[in-house]
């Protein structure tokens, strides 16, 4: 199982005094099963096949074998881009994409620096929505000049995913059922169907569809199970998938104010084989149960949900999205609470949970959700 992952880099630049010669490029990639191929000159990267020149003969590779790409003296800007996304600056990472496809004179490069770019807008829109329509119209601009290109069922996925911060549910569902359709008929990884059905759930469940984004969470986590099923190499991404299903599914009880049947659906989980799972059962009951108390007006369940809550953060073994939301509870179930029950230093002790999301946990949902509690 293999997804197209961000490409890595080389850390020698090319400046315009020095462009390199057409038959001197020694590009490199690496497969599927750890083979490294040096000396190469990429082409073209499609869905379909990487193609590439090899001691001046035409050669290719199935797109599906491909794990990563070595560009040979790429624009030194390549390398400030990609440290600018682990750094999580998307705005910043986004200019430095675009200097690098305006400084290269390899299309292959162009091409690819343009998606990262388009992807570096689209995370920026995760922490300020308001730049979600610009990482629309730019993802959109990619798909229509590169829609057979190799980054295109990602650019897809990403498309449907700014939709839905820019507050297109609608258009973000139609978008993501598309590329769930193309995986067949283009031979396309099973993760991208498996991305796509989850991603259709979730473009439901902001719809108020609470039903229909049940039933694509049990898509989603159907179709995960049966690639793990048929691969005999463990595929930790697809698993990830068949939690994030499941509690997709009790978080449509959340969404719809069922907190009593949220309640009783994770609690079932809590005893689920999967670690993942019962972790995250854990957060979403504690979610549950604080949520249920806040509409209800009273403090009633707020000390279960603060120790299954705390189960959660200790049991998580991804230390991932599910620590996130838990510790994201545990500080409001504390500001809830109060001095009365708590002590006289509570809202440093809730502050010092979100300040943790904000700090270690940016990647996720909860640290925007975090910042707007942190005092």
């Amino acid at each position: 199982m293999r997804i197209a992952n961000p490409i890595p880099f080389v850390l020698v630049c090319l400046t315009a005094a020095s462009a390199v010669a057409q038959d001197s490029i020694k590009d490199s990639f690496t497969t599927t099963n750890g083979r490294r191929i040096r000396g190469v000159e990429i082409t073209e990267m499609t869905a379909s096949s990487i193609k590439f020149l090899r001691d001046g003969n035409q050669d290719e590779l199935p797109a599906a074998l491909l794990a990563s790409v070595t560009w040979f003296q790429p624009p030194e800007q390549l390398a400030l881009a990609h440290a600018a996304m682990r750094k999580r600056e998307f705005d910043n990472a986004a200019n430095l994409f675009e200097e690098v496809a305006s400084k290269t004179d390899r299309d292959v490069l162009k091409v690819d620096a343009a998606f990262f770019s388009a992807k570096a807008l689209a995370r920026s829109a995760e922490e300020d929505p308001g730049r979600a329509s610009m990482a629309v119209d730019k993802l959109k601009s990619f798909l229509s000049e590169h829609g057979e290109n190799l980054r295109a069922a990602e650019a897809q996925l990403e498309l449907g995913r700014a939709q839905l911060l820019a507050g297109d549910a609608v258009g973000a569902e139609q978008t993501l059922t598309e590329l769930s359709s193309k995986v067949a008929a283009q031979g396309l990884d099973s993760l991208w169907d498996i991305r796509a059905k989850y991603e259709i759930a979730e473009a439901q469940l902001a719809q108020g569809k609470f039903a229909e984004a049940r039933t694509s969470f049990r898509r989603a986590k159907t179709t995960a199970s049966t690639v793990v099923a048929a691969s005999a190499d463990p595929v930790p991404q697809v698993e990830a998938y068949i939690a994030k299903s499941i509690v997709g599914e009790g978080e449509t009880f959340i969404a719809e104010k069922k907190y009593d049947d949220a309640i009783r659906y994770f609690d079932r989980l809590q005893r689920d084989d999967n670690p993942l799972v019962a972790a995250a059962a854990k957060a979403g009951k504690g979610e549950s149960l604080f949520l249920k108390a806040e509409a209800d007006g009273k403090q009633d369940g707020l000390r279960e949900a603060q120790i299954v809550l705390a189960e959660a953060i200790l049991d998580d073994v991804a230390s991932g999205s599910t620590t996130a939301k838990a510790m994201f509870y545990s500080g409001r179930v504390i500001v809830a609470l109060g001095a009365e029950r708590e002590s006289s230093d509570f809202m440093a002790r809730a502050n010092d949970y979100f300040a943790t999301v904000i700090a270690h946990y940016g990647d996720t949902a909860w640290a925007a959700k975090a910042k707007e509690f942190v005092k």
